[in-house]
């Protein structure tokens, strides 16, 4: 075991098996010992996985972990994980801003997560947020560019000014219903998400809060009243759910008004999204921007419950897209629409490539069916 001490006024700074900690202690101010300790920023960075410990003890002392300070693993390139023990209560801003960790769990013991704690964590997949929280503060996520989903717990009623802005692959979001307000920005230049779900108790939006989310197909309205929202809280206009008897009122809101709305909102936001996201496929073109478009509706079905499955409308369309596509990616073929046509053009009947001309179908070979 290697200790290091290094005392100020109040408190004495620790090493202890690679990892600084900040102690306060009874000196000639008669500064009061509070028992507490706190994981701080070090001149060599943090690297490997990093277990930190609940209590240490010092000069025949205990002390409790109860907080990683401001900064305390800014930069560590090589940190792999940390794993953060009960006793902690707190982290501090940018405490682990530029990490590459790839995921961590946040124990229910901790209240209060500073602004811009996980910013920029490019490789971070997934946080673990416990229903102790109550507020996701500025920047709190910025940036985590592996971010594909988040849970937010009922226990949130408030997400700060860019709290998970620029997380380029989210592609869902829902909102519970504790959230009462929306910092500005903060889900801007997610370009990869595709379905919001926005709760009765949302009221408070602050401005170009799903700004530059150009993917987003899907918005869940549940609230019975339009919110008033500013000019630029979307900066593109799919389809808006809302729930049965609540679409004139949309029709009249200001920038609500935008979308396609549909009132079916009393089904499941996860099965209304996969629905509009077989919907998006449209033609089937031998590119890689149409194999994205299938793949990700057949991924967003996938993980429907089997119950949730059996709402899906438009299943069948989905099957014939996938047929269709793995037919004509073989065949020179460059494009079909999803649907029947009396017209001349390439198109899908019973998942197959169906030629149609001058009334006359024709299969992928120029046979006459």
């Amino acid at each position: 075991m290697l200790t290091l001490v290094v005392s100020g006024a109040g408190y004495a700074q620790k090493v202890i098996d690679g990892i600084n900690y900040k102690l306060d202690y009874i000196d000639n101010n008669w500064h009061i010992n509070t028992g507490e300790a706190e994981v701080i920023e070090g001149k060599t960075k943090y690297s490997g996985d990093v277990v930190i410990p609940a209590t240490l003890d010092y000069n025949n002392r205990d002390y409790t972990v109860t907080r990683i300070g401001i900064n305390a693993f800014t930069n560590c390139w090589n940190l792999n994980s940390v794993t953060i023990p009960n006793s902690v209560t707190s982290i501090g801003a940018c405490a682990f801003t530029f990490c590459n960790i790839t995921s961590v769990t946040v124990p229910n013991s901790i209240t209060s997560i500073e602004e811009s704690a996980f910013s920029m964590c490019g490789r971070l997949t997934s946080v673990t947020i416990p229903n102790s929280i109550t507020s996701i503060e500025n920047a709190t996520f910025f940036a985590c560019q592996s971010f594909t989903s988040i849970a937010i717990p009922n226990s949130v009623t408030s997400i700060g000014n860019q709290a998970f802005s620029a997380c380029i692959s989210l592609t869902s979001v829902t909102i519970p219903n504790s959230v009462k307000s929306l910092g500005e920005m903060a889900f801007d230049a997610c370009c990869g998400l595709k379905w919001v779900s926005i709760p009765e108790s949302l009221t408070d939006f602050d401005k170009e809060v799903f700004n530059r989310c150009d993917s987003l197909i899907t918005v869940v309205n549940l609230s019975k009243t339009p919110q008033n929202i500013p000019d630029g809280t979307f900066s593109t206009y799919g389809t808006l759910h809302v729930l049965p008897g609540c679409k004139a009122a949309y029709e009249a809101a200001d920038v609500w008004k935008n979308f396609t709305i549909v009132e079916d909102a009393d089904q499941p936001a996860e099965v209304i999204a996969v629905n509009d996201l077989i919907a998006a496929i449209g033609k089937v073109e031998n590119t890689e921007e149409s194999k994205a478009k299938i793949t990700a509706a057949r991924s967003a079905y996938d993980a429907l419950t089997k119950e949730q499955q059996a709402l899906v409308k438009n299943f069948n369309a989905l099957v014939e897209a996938e047929k269709a596509y793995k037919q004509f990616e073989t065949t020179g073929i460059a494009s079909v629409e999803t649907k029947d046509s009396n017209k001349n053009g390439k198109y899908i009947e019973n998942g197959n490539i169906v030629i149609v001309k001058n009334g006359k179908n024709y299969n992928i070979n120029g046979q006459a069916e």
